[in-house]
């Protein structure tokens, strides 16, 4: 499992930053000393398929390949997790990293599996046809109300997700992205 860099001090921060070299636009690691299976220059890290996170040993841990690229550019410990601001999990470029509460993490994930719409918390009840419209606060889904329109339920999700704070995290918000694409707002 992926551990977080927990206790961060001059030693492990001293040996990251001696074992790795980092490519901050790029977010590409590669190994600064060979030894061990590792060859000086080649790059660091194996993508984890249940995941989809890229992983690199150091000294007998693994971890997430995003959280020593933040460590090595800002030569801090992230207290919060880090977010892949275009969803897109194996792109550690440091212009698509940033430090976030795990609620904001949540709100910048990709759409469900099983979502039809292509927009968050819209979706489409058979029995009555009319689209139904939802955002979660808190772990706790609010129900926006039913409409005759598509659009009209994208507009209720897009004003919930103003008026709790979701464009604050949510650089992807899908509902805007449409809103915006229709001329809508």
């Amino acid at each position: 499992m992926s551990t977080r860099i927990k206790n961060i001090g001059v030693g492990l921060y001293s040996r990251i930053n001696e074992v790795l070299n980092c490519d901050f636009n790029t977010g590409l690691l590669t190994w600064n000393m060979s030894g061990r299976g590792v060859k000086k220059g080649n790059e660091a890290g194996y993508l984890d398929k249940s995941t989809g996170y890229i992983r690199v040993k150091i000294n007998g841990e693994t971890y997430r390949a995003h959280r020593l690229v933040y460590l090595l550019y800002y030569k801090i410990n992230p207290e919060n997790d880090i977010d892949h601001i275009n969803r897109i999990k194996t792109d550690n470029r440091i212009a698509n990293l940033r430090e976030v509460n795990r609620s904001c993490n949540v709100i910048n994930s990709k759409l469900p599996n099983n979502n039809t719409t292509g927009i968050r918390g819209v979706y489409l009840r058979k029995d009555t046809n009319r689209w139904g419209s939802n955002i979660t606060v808190n772990k706790k889904r609010i129900h926006l109300g039913f409409f005759t329109s598509f659009d009209e339920a994208i507009q209720a999700r897009y004003k919930a997700e103003c008026k709790y704070g979701y464009n604050n995290c949510n650089a992807c918000s899908s509902a805007k992205k449409y809103l915006t694409e229709k001329g809508l707002i």
